[in-house]
């Protein structure tokens, strides 16, 4: 049995068909596309559990571009933008937002520093 045998029924993707062809490429290993281990490890763990890894959140009077950089400049990672939910956005009437990601290395006390500077945030400009 062929490597792509092996390891293709464990990317959902790979199930696809393009131009009456399957899908035959993956990017690189880095790639967002996940074994279907992981997907489905990841699906339990949401059903199991009342709570998820990412916040969107918004500062009044902040565009989020200017929040991430605030946020950076205190050694606090996030990302803003549309988010690739350019429609979701315009419903809202937004231009964009924050959004922290947490995981297995973020510590209550990052946790707490990124609280602590979203308070700060109005009065730092």
């Amino acid at each position: 049995m062929r490597l792509d045998e092996l390891t293709r029924p464990d990317f959902p993707i790979l199930d696809r068909v393009v131009n009456g062809c399957p899908l035959v490429y993956l990017d690189s290993a880095a790639s967002s596309q996940k074994p279907r281990q992981v997907v489905e490890a990841v699906v339990r763990y949401y059903l199991t559990h009342d709570r998820g890894a990412v916040v969107v959140f918004s500062v009044e009077g902040l565009h989020p571009h200017d929040v991430a950089a605030l946020l950076h400049a205190e050694g606090i990672a996030v990302r803003a933008g549309h988010h690739c939910a350019q429609p979701l956005m315009r419903t809202l009437g937004v231009v964009g937002t924050s959004r922290a990601s947490f995981s297995v290395y973020s510590s209550p006390t990052k946790v707490d520093l990124l609280a602590a500077a979203l308070e700060r945030l109005p009065s730092a400009l």
